[in-house]
């Protein structure tokens, strides 16, 4: 009897390491998706930041008038 008492506590707890495990594996996944997802918002943030100041410098350059860079510190603010 003891030595089935053994084997079934063997078991529940290889049974809670595997499930402990499948746990931390799906952390991981999660993890990386948002890590993905975020890396994929800042990069169509910056897209339509590129496409907006290439917008700008067309219309400037139709215009004819010299594009003004942006500085930080200045009081003007970046192209929109």
């Amino acid at each position: 009897m003891k030595n089935q008492t053994a084997i079934g506590n063997l078991q529940a707890v290889q049974t809670g390491n595997e499930i402990a495990l499948a746990q931390i594996q799906q952390i991981q996944m999660l993890r990386q998706l948002v890590m993905a997802m975020m890396n994929s918002q800042n990069t169509a943030a910056a897209n339509q930041l590129n496409n907006q100041t290439q917008s700008q410098l067309g219309a400037l350059a139709i215009i004819g008038a010299p594009p003004q860079a942006y500085q930080p510190g200045n009081a003007a603010s970046p192209p929109q």
